[in-house]
């Protein structure tokens, strides 16, 4: 090491007077530490980089001996006939760390979405569907490759297939909350009616990245509002047939 700037003594805890001089594996936890002259042998004797040029996320070691995760990105250059390298490094504990709890997050939410007892489906930003939960499989009758991206559109009945798409992409397009009902084939080859709600979801940053939704079969309310609407459509002709009847007769 010939050099150690104030972002790299606040990363590491080493003070310059302590690195320079030192062998850079100083910084690595093993296996690197071990591996690091044989692997630097290599690449100067046959140019084969894992690292060199390439940039990857690797472990750093600190001066207490903690361990943590980093980018590291290592350019080779050539100054008074003098072949250097120069890194550099950034502390991603933070990011890790938040994509870990991510994760977590999703598998929880998995969890729970498969013993919902309503169909669950989620899209990222592009509008491609990539997830469905158990109960929709368990709806369709068709695995979930069927499903993801845009198969899912197939089991929804014709007549109603470019009204949904048409609403999804609008929905998508102004990040906004979203409400269709629609026809949709279920396992047994008959058309159900659904209700679908979309909600748009965003990282802590703000940055939208699709939507997250439900849907529930409506089948019953509707057959009963069919059933209410001929009701009064009936009575509406009894009406007016008993007022025709009425105005049919002379009273005196």
């Amino acid at each position: 090491i010939e050099t150690w700037n104030p972002a790299a003594k606040k990363i590491f805890g080493y003070e310059a007077d302590e690195v320079i001089g030192q062998n850079v594996r100083i910084l690595m936890p093993e296996p690197f530490f071990s591996q690091h002259d044989s692997y630097l042998s290599k690449y100067l004797s046959t140019g084969q980089a894992k690292i060199i040029g390439i940039g990857r996320e690797v472990l750093g070691r600190r001066k207490d001996g903690s361990v943590f995760p980093m980018d590291l990105a290592i350019s080779e250059f050539h100054m008074t006939g003098r072949r250097l390298f120069t890194g550099i490094v950034r502390d991603i504990t933070d990011r890790k760390r938040y994509e870990d709890s991510l994760v977590e997050s999703e598998e929880r939410f998995r969890l729970v979405a498969d013993a919902a007892p309503v169909m669950i489906w989620g899209a990222g930003a592009n509008k491609q569907c990539n997830y469905f939960n158990r109960t929709w499989l368990d709806f369709t009758g068709r695995p979930a490759e069927d499903e993801l991206g845009m198969g899912w559109l197939e089991g929804i009945h014709p007549d109603d297939r470019e009204t949904v798409r048409r609403i999804f992409d609008e929905a998508f397009d102004a990040r906004r909350e979203f409400r269709v009902e629609y026809r949709f084939k279920s396992h047994a080859g008959r058309y159900s009616w659904l209700l679908s709600h979309g909600v748009p979801r965003y990282t802590p940053n703000g940055d939208f990245i699709g939507h997250l939704g439900s849907c529930v079969d409506i089948t019953e309310r509707k057959a009963s509002e069919k059933k209410q609407a001929e009701l009064q459509d009936e009575l509406e002709l009894r009406s007016e047939e008993h007022t025709s009847e009425l105005q049919s007769h002379s009273f005196i």
